[in-house]
């Protein structure tokens, strides 16, 4: 009998996993083009661009419809330490005006066998019920 696990390819596991994440989880170059997002994205549903979503796109460009990186971005910092550098956004944050949500960002490098950086990536979580809740209470304690 044939092991179940046999016919199992990494690709489809790697897919499987990259598409059930319930976050926004974008794949960049290091030139901030899109390679890649998963499909629970909210980039698919709020700018409607289907089976391929934003891949080609410039990130910058896509979400915040700018000329050049933002200046909020880690890509810079990832790519001079790498490092993977994680964040809040806090109310006001262009990313929240994008995304309507409080987001737990991640960023951090794709290295290439030789262990240099040749993409980078991002996931951004939202943590807007956790945040709420946590402004509640310290409202309540004041």
């Amino acid at each position: 009998m044939k092991n179940q696990t046999e016919s199992w390819d990494a690709g489809s596991i790697l897919d499987s996993i990259f598409n059930s994440l319930p976050g926004v989880l974008s794949v960049m170059d290091i030139d901030y083009n899109i390679l890649r997002e998963n499909k629970t994205g909210f980039v698919r549903k709020r700018y409607k661009t289907g089976e391929k979503g934003a891949c080609g796109e410039k990130c910058y460009v896509r979400f915040h419809n700018r000329t050049s990186p933002c200046p909020w971005c880690k890509f810079p910092e990832v790519l001079a330490t790498g490092q993977v550098f994680v964040e809040t956004t806090k109310p006001g944050d262009p990313r929240e005006h994008v995304t309507g949500k409080a987001l737990k960002v991640v960023t951090g490098p794709i290295r290439n066998e030789r262990g240099e950086i040749v993409g980078l990536i991002e996931y951004g979580l939202d943590v807007t019920e956790l945040r709420n809740a946590r402004m509640q209470a310290q409202e309540a304690t004041r």
